[in-house]
């Protein structure tokens, strides 16, 4: 993913766009590891919440808005049945707006000061995350910047999430009859490698085996100093391998090695609330994958019924697609 750190925005039609991380990988990560703190710190009945100090320039004391970042995923509504698809967070602290299109702006305009924006390939679309503070204005400098920006004719799908409402939501789904500016195709050229692996469509049983068979396997390799990263940005997602494998480091899985790294994943996954930025990544990848959100609070259930047999045949899959 690459960020835009200047104030002027530019992109061209040939673009190169670097390898990002899995954006719904339940696995442990930084991000996993802070929320997890928070939650634990959390009382158990009620989302964890900071709440600003007070002050009194008079006899009554003046109470700052409670913000609230974390929620409980299972409990969060998700519409997306039109070109605009909400996640509703009361109190949250910051807005993210995701535009899913078919096409790469090539305008140029420049970025206001407190908009957060950056750009990636993934499942075969160009997809632009914008962030701002919460509050109309803040929202409406988000929207003005890509009504100027995004182009006029490309199909795309949005997706909100922050302390919005429905007259929110109704003002963003006018965006698109608003468009002037020009684009070009989004193409995602995946290089055919002899190790490079399609992987399984997102949302099947042999999709998640596969995930966990390549823990096991970037476990195995980093003895050789052989790297595995996911390369997102076609559909199917692709494992990419820095190197080709020894026929040893490919023998069956078993329990002492796929205990500990289920155990972390199903550790993630049943976390009781998320933060706003995770809601919202995984909102992306529901609309990119044609998932419910559900898909992603149940995902405790899935990880445990995972079985050694069934990462074994992700194994078996993995070695007829590297065999010439």
């Amino acid at each position: 993913m690459f960020h835009f750190k200047r104030r002027t925005l530019w992109i061209i039609m040939y673009i190169t766009i670097p390898l990002i991380a899995l954006l719904n990988s339940l696995g442990p990560d930084e991000s996993a590891q802070n929320d997890a703190e928070k939650t634990q710190a959390a009382s158990p009945t009620e989302s964890t919440q900071s709440i600003a100090s007070t002050t009194e320039p008079t006899n009554s004391a003046i109470t700052e808005p409670v913000m609230a970042d974390s929620w409980r995923l299972s409990e969060l509504a998700f519409d997306c049945l039109n070109s605009v698809c909400p996640v509703y967070l009361p109190g949250a602290a910051e807005f993210y707006v995701t535009v899913i299109s078919d096409q790469v702006p090539v305008e140029r305009v420049d970025v206001p000061t407190q908009l957060q924006v950056s750009a990636t390939g993934q499942a075969g679309w160009f997809v632009i995350r914008v962030k701002s503070p919460a509050g109309d204005e803040a929202i409406e400098q988000a929207r003005l910047f890509l009504q100027q920006w995004l182009p006029a004719n490309a199909t795309m799908k949005l997706v909100l999430s922050g302390d919005i409402d429905s007259a929110i939501v109704e003002h963003w789904s006018s965006l698109k009859s608003e468009l002037n500016a020009s684009g070009a195709p989004y193409r995602a050229a995946v290089q055919a490698l002899p190790t490079s692996i399609a992987s399984p469509t997102l949302g099947s049983e042999q999709q998640l085996a596969f995930l966990l068979w390549s823990e096991v396997l970037k476990q195995r390799l980093a003895k050789q100093q052989i790297e595995l990263h996911w390369d997102h940005r076609a559909k199917p997602s692709f494992l990419i391998l820095s190197a080709p494998v020894d026929p040893a480091d490919l023998k069956p899985v078993d329990n002492s090695e796929l205990a500990p790294i289920l155990s972390a994943y199903i550790d993630q996954a049943q976390l009781p609330q998320r933060s706003a930025e995770q809601i919202h990544r995984y909102a992306v990848s529901a609309v990119l994958h044609q998932l419910p959100l559900s898909y992603f609070a149940e995902q405790g259930e899935r990880l445990n019924a995972i079985t050694l047999p069934s990462i074994n045949r992700a194994r078996d899959y993995f070695i007829e697609q590297i065999q010439p």
